[in-house]
């Protein structure tokens, strides 16, 4: 038997498509399990979440994001959000799967 003890460090790896499952109300977002990957087209989420956000962009964070940063075209009404990530070096932009 040997004295030593093993540790591991992940880092999320965050993909554009996947997605993870929140609590939305109104135009907010009160809470995510943003290191879970969830299934986009599960017909339920976890007790305590309501929706279920997919990961619409993966990009270099910024001091600012001008309104409709992360609109996937012109005239899309899509609500999204920005989540912080990679220590904030990195941001993704979110929206609530249908």
């Amino acid at each position: 038997m040997s004295d030593f003890t093993v540790s591991l460090c992940v880092e999320r790896q965050f993909r554009t498509g996947q997605c993870f499952v929140a609590k939305v109300s109104n135009t907010s977002v009160t809470k995510s399990l943003l290191m879970n990957v969830w299934s986009c087209d599960a017909a339920k989420v976890p007790s305590g979440y309501n929706a279920t956000l997919q990961i619409t962009g993966y990009h270099r964070a910024q001091k600012s994001y001008p309104r409709g940063y992360c609109a996937r075209s012109q005239g899309d009404r899509n609500s999204y959000w920005i989540y912080d990530v990679d220590g904030g070096k990195n941001v993704l932009c979110t929206t609530q799967t249908d």
